[in-house]
């Protein structure tokens, strides 16, 4: 994923968009911080098959072990 800095892609926006046309993300920054990113259009609207994201929760949960976590004390802490 190429990184641009704001001034530049204000300068080089026709360059940048050609570029995200071929299928390239670029994260647009402000002294060194992504502010945003630029996805070519069908990326970003594309809708993936439920049975292919529940497969891919399915697959995180195993690797993830949340048994030490209260979920009364994470809600206290979001209420924060």
């Amino acid at each position: 994923m190429q990184k641009v800095g704001a001034y530049r892609a204000k300068t080089k926006l026709s360059q940048l968009l050609r570029e995200v046309a071929k299928g390239k993300e670029i994260v647009i920054t402000h002294h060194g911080k992504g502010i945003a990113r630029l996805v070519p259009e069908m990326e970003f609207r594309k809708k993936r098959p439920a049975s292919e994201v529940i497969e891919e929760i399915l697959h995180f949960r195993p690797q993830k072990d949340c048994s030490h976590l209260d979920t009364q004390e994470l809600r206290e802490e979001g209420r924060r």
